[in-house]
């Protein structure tokens, strides 16, 4: 069994990965970002803003898997769309610099990017060589992945998982859209016909165990074979809610007016080809939206 760290630690993807590592038997360590949080056996401290870290977190590491990142949910202030890329590329580029300073050698980094990398692809079906968008979450996504891959020069290798939408109960797009449906004034943002290229949360957590297990390297798109519109996904919750959506579709100016720049998360479609994924041996085990709901 590997000895994992991972970085981004706290979010939905990783408190769940964590019980997933620990589970198949991996020892699993992860970073904070505050001092009287570190324990020094599993948790170790970590700032990238100040450039402050505990070496004794990278001891005896096998692969560390990055998942650093501010959430994208949130108003783009100006202040806050620097946030959200320091939190991305800097945080790599801190963790290359001690990799480097230390001499420290991993098997293997994985890092996550998002489909955001393609931009609006309307009915394009996009693999992992086609061009990247030219919007702002566009351009994170590609220096992001830079970031990560300049790691091939200390002879480490990378892979990269472009994850789609992660789909769980526990926290994320199912809650945020759930919470008005269940209060009866669900409604479609935009024409609802916009593609959401989506996994689950149980299948996001297996693709990081499967990178391991193959030693897989390059780019990945990680994303179920069924992408949906988002009508059909608002239906879908309402569904499981016993809910009916009855009031008319937000309009997309609107939509725009009220979110700013942030609207392309909800308004911008992109459907992802998952093929090489599941060519490496990969089998998701929840390709129906339908399975999101149980947990």
């Amino acid at each position: 069994m590997a000895l994992i760290l991972i970085l981004g630690a706290r979010g939905l993807i990783g408190r769940n990965l964590k019980a997933h590592l620990t589970m198949q038997g991996h020892e699993v360590r992860y970073f904070v970002r505050e001092q009287r949080k570190a324990d020094d056996i599993t948790s170790f401290y970590w700032n990238y803003e100040r450039e402050e870290v505990d070496i004794k977190a990278f001891r005896d590491v096998d692969y560390i898997i990055n998942l650093s990142g501010a959430n994208i949910s949130k108003r783009w202030t100006f202040k806050y769309k620097k946030e959200i890329y320091d939190s991305r590329i800097m945080t790599l580029q801190f963790l290359y610099n001690i990799l480097k300073k230390h001499q420290i050698r991993v098997k293997k980094i994985i890092s996550v990017s998002g489909t955001g990398y393609y931009g609006d692809t309307l009915e394009q079906h996009c693999t992992e060589t086609s061009v990247t968008g030219k919007d702002f979450l566009a351009m994170v996504c590609r220096d992001w992945e830079d970031a990560a891959n300049k790691f091939n020069e200390m002879k480490i290798s990378t892979c990269i998982l472009r994850l789609g939408v992660v789909m769980s109960l526990k926290g994320g797009f199912i809650p945020r859209i759930a919470t008005p449906m269940r209060f009866f004034v669900g409604t479609h943002l935009g024409t609802g016909k916009q593609v959401v290229s989506w996994i689950s949360l149980n299948d996001a957590c297996r693709l990081f165990e499967h990178v391991i297990e193959k030693n897989l390297v390059g780019t990945y798109n990680a994303t179920s074979s069924n992408p949906l519109s988002l009508e059909e996904i608002d239906n879908s919750i309402a569904q499981f809610y016993h809910r009916k959506i009855w009031l008319p579709n937000v309009p997309t100016k609107l939509v725009k007016l009220l979110l700013g720049e942030m609207s392309a998360i909800v308004l911008s479609s992109c459907w992802t080809d998952n093929n090489r994924i599941k060519n490496t041996g990969f089998t998701f085990q929840e390709e129906q939206f339908d399975h999101c709901l149980r947990y």
